[in-house]
C-alpha cells in the first residue's frame, strides 16, 4: 500500500513538473518572439555594408601599393576620377550584374556633394542631412523634394542619432579603443529607441541610418590603416614605443560618414539605386530611394576612408 502511494507521489511529482517545465517553455518562447519583434527590418544594409567595405578597402590598398594617388591632389578632379574608378572596381567585384561604370560613380560623387564634406567650409554633412530629411533634397526640383521628405518622426530620430554621433565622434579620446567604445554605447542607445517605435514600410530613415551605424563601428574599429605608410593613423600604429605615441582615434569619425551618407544618399535616390545595379542587399534587389540610401552610405564611408587613410586629410563632417 505505502508503495502504491510513494508511486502515485512520484508519478503526480512527474506530471507536475513537466507542466511546470512546458510552462516555462512557453514563456521563453513568447520572450523570444518579443524580442525578434524588436529586429530591425532594414539590417541587411548595414551587413551588406561591410560586405562592401570589405571589398572596398582591399581595392583601396591594391590602388595605393601601385602608387596610383601618389600624384593625385586631394578633391582635385584627378582625385574625383582615382576615386571613382576605385570605386567601380568595388561594384563590379561585389556585384555582377552591377552597371556601374566610373562617369556613373562620378556622377553619384557628385549628386552627394563630397568634396563639401573635405573642404572645412559652412555647408558640413552633417547640415546636408539635416536638410535632406526635413526638404527631402537639397537640390531645388520640387519633386524630389516631396518624394524624399522624410516623415516627423522619422526625422526626429534619425537627426538626433546623426547629432550624438557628431557629439560622441568630435570628442578628444586617448585611443581608438576608447572612441568606438563609446560610440558602440550611443549607436546601441539609439537602435533600442528606435526598434521600439512602429514604423511604417516608407520611413526608412532611421532604420537604415542605425543599421549602418552599428555594423558600421563594427567595421573600422576593427580595420588595420597600417598599409597607408603615409597617413598619420599608420605611423601611430607603427610606432615602436607606445608609451610616446597613442592610437589615433579620428577612424571612428567615418561612422558619421557612413550615416550621414545613408542619409544624403537619399537624393540620389531612383538613379543611383538602379544606375548600379541592380544592388542586391540581403535577400532582394534594391533600387529606388532606398537604393540610392545605400549607395550613399557606401560613397560616403568610402570617402572618408581614403581621405584619412592616403591624404591625412579631412574636416570633421559635422563642424
Amino acid at each position: 500500500m505505502k508503495n502504491n502511494k510513494f508511486n502515485i507521489i512520484a508519478i503526480f511529482t512527474l506530471l507536475f513538473s513537466a507542466t511546470i517545465f512546458i510552462a516555462c517553455s512557453n514563456d521563453n518562447e513568447t520572450e523570444i518572439d518579443t524580442v525578434s519583434e524588436l529586429q530591425n527590418p532594414l539590417e541587411f544594409i548595414g551587413i551588406e555594408h561591410n560586405k562592401f567595405m570589405k571589398e572596398f578597402t582591399s581595392q583601396l590598398e591594391d590602388s595605393y601599393k601601385k602608387n596610383q594617388w601618389s600624384k593625385v591632389k586631394f578633391l582635385s578632379d584627378d582625385y574625383v576620377t582615382q576615386f571613382s574608378s576605385v570605386m567601380n572596381d568595388s561594384y563590379h567585384k561585389s556585384y555582377k550584374k552591377t552597371t556601374s561604370t566610373v562617369e556613373i560613380q562620378k556622377n553619384v560623387y557628385g549628386q552627394l556633394n563630397l568634396n563639401e564634406w573635405f573642404d572645412n567650409d559652412n555647408e558640413t554633412s552633417l547640415e546636408m542631412a539635416k536638410s535632406v530629411l526635413r526638404k527631402g533634397t537639397h537640390s531645388k526640383k520640387a519633386k524630389e523634394v516631396l518624394k524624399n521628405k522624410a516623415s516627423n518622426k522619422d526625422e526626429k530620430f534619425t537627426i538626433n542619432l546623426l547629432e550624438d554621433i557628431n557629439t560622441t565622434s568630435t570628442k578628444s579620446y586617448s585611443s581608438e579603443e576608447e572612441a568606438y567604445k563609446a560610440l558602440e554605447e550611443v549607436v546601441m542607445k539609439h537602435e533600442k529607441l528606435i526598434l521600439s517605435q512602429e514604423w511604417s514600410s516608407e520611413e526608412k530613415y532611421a532604420l537604415g541610418a542605425v543599421a549602418v551605424a552599428k555594423h558600421s563601428v563594427q567595421f573600422w574599429k576593427n580595420y588595420d590603416f597600417s598599409v597607408f605608410s603615409n597617413s598619420k593613423i599608420a605611423r601611430k600604429h607603427s610606432s615602436k614605443n607606445d608609451d610616446e605615441e597613442e592610437d589615433d582615434p579620428r577612424s571612428s569619425i567615418i561612422v558619421g560618414a557612413d550615416v550621414a551618407g545613408y542619409v544624403v544618399g537619399g537624393v540620389v535616390g531612383g538613379v543611383a539605386g538602379v544606375a548600379v545595379g541592380p544592388v542586391t542587399l540581403g535577400a532582394g534587389t534594391v533600387a529606388g530611394v532606398l537604393g540610392g540610401k545605400a549607395v550613399g552610405a557606401w560613397a560616403g564611408s568610402a570617402a572618408a576612408a581614403t581621405a584619412i587613410a592616403i591624404y591625412d586629410a579631412w574636416s570633421d563632417f559635422f563642424n
